[in-house]
């Protein structure tokens, strides 16, 4: 007698388990995954080198910021694809949140970085993934670039004070050569 009901709710439980299923009713994502190394972190941070956090850290603060989010946003329309509305007041919200449900970064216990992206389609899952790695190398490449013009304008100043009194001690020399009647230098 119970062997019939619990075939039938196992039937009934098993068709409704295929349903649900079914890719027209919950749509298959694909997913794309990348590792990074921060071989492109070290010349800019060898500051870092006596604080604690590692090149690696860094670039997950890095793939993290909102200029990359912006970045891949802008890029692909994300707003679009996902079916945003950018006039809406929370919109950046509701962005962040896909965003953060779809793209995972997280640190590997060998101090690399993994990106994963899921979606729905798989050529924009693999084109959201390279587009993050290219926007973190552009920002990247940016902080290096601000961080040499720097570097050049700290040391030009340098070397114009350096270069005047060089020339003061130039001209000292030549009155006094003059002064006493020695050999030019």
């Amino acid at each position: 007698k119970n062997r019939k009901h619990l075939f039938l709710i196992t039937l009934i439980a098993s068709l409704v388990a295929v349903i649900i299923t079914l890719p027209f009713i919950i749509k298959p994502k694909y997913r794309s995954q990348a590792y990074l190394y921060p071989a492109n972190m070290i010349p800019f941070f060898m500051e870092q080198n006596a604080s604690k956090v590692s090149h690696s850290e860094l670039l997950l603060q890095f793939f993290n910021s909102n200029d990359v989010r912006t970045d891949v946003r802008r890029k692909l329309r994300l707003d679009r694809h996902y079916d945003l509305d950018t006039t809406k007041a929370k919109f950046q919200t509701y962005f962040n949140y896909i965003f953060e449900e779809n793209i995972k970064i997280t640190l590997t216990r060998y101090e690399s970085v993994e990106l994963t992206v899921l979606d729905h389609d798989a050529d924009t899952t693999q084109l959201i993934a390279s587009s993050i790695i290219e926007s973190v190398n552009k920002l990247i490449a940016k902080q290096h670039t601000d961080k040499f013009k720097e570097f050049i304008k700290v040391n030009s100043a340098y070397l114009d004070a350096h270069k005047k009194s060089l020339d003061s001690l130039q001209s000292c020399m030549e009155i006094f050569t003059k002064k006493h009647h020695l050999v030019d230098m």
